[in-house]
C-alpha cells in the first residue's frame, strides 16, 4: 500500500506567512512520524494531486466539497476526519448515508478501519463501486453542453421549459 499525505499550498491562498509557514509545519511533523513505514510517502506541494488520486485505495482527508468531488471524480472513497460543523460535518453523514465512505471519528479509529479495508478488499471494492455510481467526472462538459443548448434553444424562439437538457447518458 502506498498512502500520499498532500499538504497542498494554493497560489490563490493569501501569502501570509502564518498560512505557509503551519503547513511545512505539518509536513515536517509527518514527515518525521512516518520515517518508520517505507512505504508511506509524505507530499510538500505538488501539481499532479490527479494522478496520485488515481493511483490511491483511499483518500483521507477533510470533507471539502471540493476535494470530495476530486476524489469521487478519480473513484476514491473518503475515510472524512475533523470536519467543521456544519456543511462538512452534513457531508459526512452524506457520505455514510452513500456508503461511500466512512466518517472517522476518534483518531484511534483511522488505522483500524485502513487495515480492515486493506484486508477485505471486497469491502474496499464496494465501497469504490458506489463512489463510482456518484461520480460525475464530465459534470463541467455536461453544463456547458446544457448552456449551450439552452441558448440554442432560446436563439431559436422556443420557451425555456420546451427545451431538452443533455445528461451524462446522452
Amino acid at each position: 500500500m502506498m498512502a500520499a499525505f498532500a499538504v497542498k499550498r494554493s497560489p490563490t491562498e493569501p501569502p501570509g506567512p502564518s498560512l505557509r509557514s503551519s503547513a511545512r509545519r505539518v509536513e515536517k511533523r509527518l514527515r518525521e512520524h512516518c520515517k518508520r513505514w517505507p512505504q508511506v510517502r509524505v507530499l510538500g506541494w505538488i501539481e499532479n494531486v490527479q494522478e496520485w488520486m488515481v493511483a490511491s485505495d483511499l483518500m483521507i482527508s477533510k470533507p471539502g466539497g471540493g476535494t470530495l468531488n476530486e476524489g469521487f471524480a478519480c473513484g476514491l472513497p473518503m475515510l472524512a476526519f475533523n470536519p467543521l460543523p456544519g456543511n462538512e460535518e452534513r457531508t459526512c453523514r452524506w457520505i455514510e448515508k452513500w456508503g461511500a465512505g466512512i466518517w472517522i471519528k476518534k483518531p484511534d479509529d483511522l488505522a483500524p478501519i485502513i487495515s480492515s479495508l486493506l484486508a477485505d478488499r471486497s469491502q474496499l471494492a464496494g465501497l469504490r463501486n458506489r463512489v463510482r455510481k456518484l461520480a460525475r467526472p464530465h459534470s463541467a462538459r455536461d453544463g456547458a453542453l446544457a448552456v449551450t443548448k439552452l441558448l440554442a434553444c432560446l436563439t431559436n424562439g422556443r420557451p425555456f421549459l420546451s427545451c431538452d437538457f443533455p445528461t451524462a447518458a446522452s
